[in-house]
């Protein structure tokens, strides 16, 4: 089962991941995750020693780095017979 805690707030339910969980979700290794907490690309809470990621927080994060994909039809080949 997975590492998960669920914060009971007057907000709606947050779901805090492990690091292991969040990193699974970005298909990422735990240490690149580490790194980019530390650079500050990612929110994250401190319990005491441990770290978690809201799972909000990941969608969010995956949101700021979506870019658009090209347009395909500039790059076809199209013959003129």
């Amino acid at each position: 089962m997975a590492n998960v805690m669920r914060l009971s707030t007057n907000e709606p339910e947050q779901v805090l991941l492990s690091l292991h969980d969040a990193s699974q979700q970005l298909c990422i290794a735990v240490p690149t995750l580490r790194r980019w907490l530390r650079e500050g690309r990612l929110a994250h809470v401190r319990c005491g020693r441990a770290v978690r990621i809201e799972a909000t927080e990941i969608q969010r994060f995956i949101e700021r780095n979506r870019h658009p994909a090209t347009n395909e039809q500039k790059h076809s080949t199209s013959r003129k017979d």
